[in-house]
């Protein structure tokens, strides 16, 4: 799978062509182009295709907050993610798209970051997009690419300040355990110090030349008194770095730091902005190469993360996935519809087989010549069935043997719902039930029972209990009483159910 990362810095474009191949990521093309040069992207799309489209916003125009919440269940985590989405932000929830992230989750706490990102430039990021010729899968932010950038060059790294030199701002990151957990930005960037430059040396250059010019300049020897204006704009620039790592670094910010994106822009570059906060922090970190596209590396590798932020939603959402969608959807209808016709079509071949085996087991069974012909008199199955069923109706008849009498479990049962009564004996005994010399005699079950009572109110009390059971006592009969040495002895007769077989 190839992913093309796109980054707009200011005038210039930088595109990175990123391959997955197993769990192992490839840089197979970088570009740099200029702004009249941007229409070339639509070319190495094409080169790059089939691939996925990655790009993102700056980090001006993105605000990360963390926040850690303690919850007892993890039932009620996507309802308070919500409140705290809409509670965290200091914009109307029309103006901005704010993304929940949940970093970590444990027993009773759980860490979530909050992307909050106006709506203007992501419509703006999509607008630029467009002009080249391109339809981004994905919109991340600046922050994030860094991350995944550095993570890949040095999986070793999982604490650090990442400092992007940026064209049009620089990107103060901090990282902690290998994850984004804040960022500033620092508006201007290298455009604002070359411009600075060419204000001090205008009479003798052009402004294409500024460039050339800069690298060329080594900034732990630059001489103020000469360049007043780039003098200025750099300890300007340098001071709000050091301020941005000294308040992280309060915060228990990272150790060491790491420089990407236009380091080469002036001679010493890192070491002069190095030395405002080198005192703060750990070692520097350094990476060998493709610093200048840790960007579109980065919002590129960031498409295979699990961490991955994705600012293409509600209106942004892309109009193919939509379409897609929709495709999708139609197809699943058609395979709903035509795996249901297969299974009612079966249902039905089903049915037939099973009526014509009951008609074929029925013809078998039948012996009486008059009876199968009344039975078989129609050719249509249902209505053989259906005479069947009538015929069969004349001649209903209940098995006198199917038994009538209470089960012993559930007299048991019934019995045992008086808590006051400890029985100490039980006899169930069958004194009639029909047999083959008198099929007409009904069942008859006789129970005895010898029972304990803790005192004599609760052995009336059962006993009273006993000639009013008239769903379990045939009471047609007498129920006998008798007063034994330490409890009582009682006789019924039960009354008969339902048939069950036994």
């Amino acid at each position: 799978m190839r992913i093309l990362g796109v980054y707009i810095d200011g005038s210039w474009l930088r595109a990175a062509v990123v391959e997955k191949r197993g769990k192992s990521f490839q840089v197979k093309l970088l570009k740099c182009l200029s702004a009249n040069e941007f229409a070339n992207v639509k070319e190495l799309y094409m080169v790059a295709s089939p691939c996925r489209v990655a790009t993102g916003v700056a980090s001006q125009h993105l605000l990360i907050r963390s926040l850690t919440l303690a919850l007892p269940k993890s039932r009620h985590l996507e309802e308070a993610v919500q409140f705290q989405s809409d509670a965290v932000s200091p914009f109307r929830p029309e103006e901005v798209i704010t993304v929940p992230q949940i970093l970590s989750k444990e027993q009773q706490k759980t860490e979530i970051l909050f992307y909050t990102a106006l709506r203007q430039p992501v419509g703006e990021v999509l607008s630029q997009m467009g002009k080249i010729g391109l339809d981004p899968d994905s919109v991340s932010g600046v922050p994030n690419a860094l991350v995944q950038f550095v993570q890949w060059k040095d999986p070793n790294v999982q604490d650090a300040f990442i400092i992007h030199l940026g064209f049009a701002e620089w990107s103060v990151v901090c990282m902690e355990k290998g994850r984004l957990k804040k960022s500033y930005s620092i508006l201007g960037g290298n455009e604002v110090l070359l411009a600075a430059l060419w204000e001090d040396r205008k009479k003798i250059l052009l402004p294409k030349e500024v460039e050339g010019v800069a690298k060329q300049i080594d900034l732990l020897q630059l001489k103020s008194h000469l360049n007043p204006h780039l003098s200025q704009k750099l300890n300007e620039m340098k001071l709000e770095l050091a301020k941005a790592i000294y308040a992280f670094h309060r915060e228990g910010g990272a150790k060491s730091y790491v420089f990407t994106g236009c380091i080469g822009t002036f001679g010493y570059y890192v070491p002069f902005l190095a030395e405002g906060f080198a005192d703060q922090t750990g070692p520097e970190i350094r990476l060998e190469d493709a610093v200048e596209y840790a960007v579109p590396i980065g919002w590129a590798l960031e498409q295979k993360s699990a961490f991955s932020l994705q600012l293409r939603k509600e209106e942004f959402f892309p109009n193919r996935l939509w379409k897609q969608a929709g495709l999708c959807a139609v197809a699943l209808f058609l395979t709903s519809f035509l795996l249901g016709g297969a299974l009612l079509f079966w249902e039905k071949k089903s049915a037939l087989r099973r009526n014509e085996r009951m008609l074929e087991q029925l013809s078998d069974l039948l012996e009486d010549p008059g009876v199968k012909s009344r039975i078989f008199a129609s050719s249509d199955a249902h209505a053989v069935l259906a005479n069947w069923i009538q015929e069969a109706s004349l001649y209903a008849k209940e098995y006198p043997y199917m038994a009538k009498a209470p089960k012993v479990s559930a007299v048991l049962a019934w019995l045992y719902s008086y808590p006051y009564v400890v029985i100490r004996d039980f006899q169930y005994e069958l004194t009639q039930f029909p047999h083959i010399d008198a099929e007409d005699e009904p069942y008859q079950a006789k129970v005895e029972i010898a029972f304990e009572t803790e005192n004599p109110v609760n052995g009336r009390k059962f006993h009273q209990a006993l000639l009013k059971a008239h769903e379990w006592i045939d009471l047609r009969h007498d129920v006998t009483w008798s007063i034994l040495e330490n409890g009582y002895r009682a006789s019924f007769i039960l009354k008969n159910r339902e048939a069950y077989a036994p």
